[in-house]
């Protein structure tokens, strides 16, 4: 799971659908004191509750270009399907072209313990990061808090192919957390 330096997040999609997302979530204690509640940051000892938006299609970046006009291709036989550079802008907050498909308030149990943080060349086949950001080094890391959480989009089924723009913090433009592209796959939750 690749864990963001900065705000103590953790992300993984193991299934995106026509239907809904299943993902793993969860809030590091290892992140830099500096960031660590206050001035905007997260507060590992109070992150129960975690908020997440998704739009599709994903907005355009905060300099007005397409949102993936900034991310590589794989080469030829990766599974790594997008790769953005350093300096990519944030996505902009969703205007009247996107289409809000999920507004939840994650309620992550409190489950302390280690996960494995998959290092800073790990980027998923069902997803990616909507730019680059700090992750912390590859190998165990401590949790506070984690849920693995299902939900169904809401105004029903997405097309296969459709690209789902998902941010834990309401695509706020002085966001700590990067925001995730998710590419929904032909198939079902269940199957």
């Amino acid at each position: 799971m690749p864990v963001q330096w900065v705000s103590g997040l953790g992300f993984e999609v193991s299934k995106a659908c026509t239907d809904g997302i299943e993902f793993e979530l969860s809030v590091s204690a290892e992140q830099p004191a500096a960031a660590g509640g206050g001035a905007g940051g997260y507060d590992p000892t109070t992150a129960a509750q975690q908020p997440l938006v998704a739009v599709t299609p994903p907005p355009p970046r905060t300099d007005g270009t397409v949102w993936d006009q900034a991310m590589n291709s794989p080469q030829a036989g990766q599974v790594i399907v997008w790769h953005a550079p350093q300096n990519t802008p944030k996505l902009r907050q969703p205007g009247q072209d996107e289409q809000e498909v999920l507004r939840e308030t994650v309620e992550l149990g409190t489950d302390p313990g280690p996960i494995d943080s998959a290092g800073a060349q790990y980027y998923e086949q069902l997803g990616s990061p909507s730019g680059p950001y700090e992750q912390l080094p590859a190998g165990p890391v401590t949790t506070t808090h984690r849920a693995t959480r299902t939900y169904h989009w809401q105004g029903g089924d997405l097309p296969a192919g459709s690209k789902v723009a998902l941010s834990f913090e309401d695509f706020d433009p002085g966001r700590l957390s990067v925001d995730w592209i998710v590419f929904v796959q032909d198939s079902r939750l269940g199957a």
